[in-house]
């Protein structure tokens, strides 16, 4: 009977850890899309034991500097890792998806 009680015991730890999590990714999503609009969507953000780790793409390297600091700022992070890939050319690529391909903000 006892074990049964320390597996439920542990079950529940768990469950308040990767809730804890849920909440700290979801505080973090809201302060990067409030940040960076739709672009946010292109961070994707994972949140183990307060570890939060970023991957995706951004256009500049400010905006991958600025969400690893809205990252850390965020309540109950531990730590952050930080692999997000910055490249300008996924600016040119939705800026034609936005706006097309013979568009004036298009560079070439």
């Amino acid at each position: 009977m006892a074990a049964i009680h320390e597996t439920k015991a542990a079950h529940d730890i768990r469950s308040e850890a990767e809730q804890q999590d849920r909440i700290v990714r979801n505080q973090l999503l809201n302060k990067l899309r409030c940040q960076f609009g739709l672009s946010a969507a292109e961070i994707v953000i994972r949140c183990t034991n307060g570890v939060v780790v970023l991957e995706g793409h951004v256009d500049c390297f400010h905006q991958k500097q600025m969400a690893q600091e809205l990252a850390r700022r965020t309540a109950d992070v531990q730590s952050v890792e930080n692999r997000i890939v910055v490249d300008p050319c996924h600016l040119h690529k939705r800026i034609r998806e936005t706006f097309g391909p013979d568009s004036e903000f298009c560079p070439d």
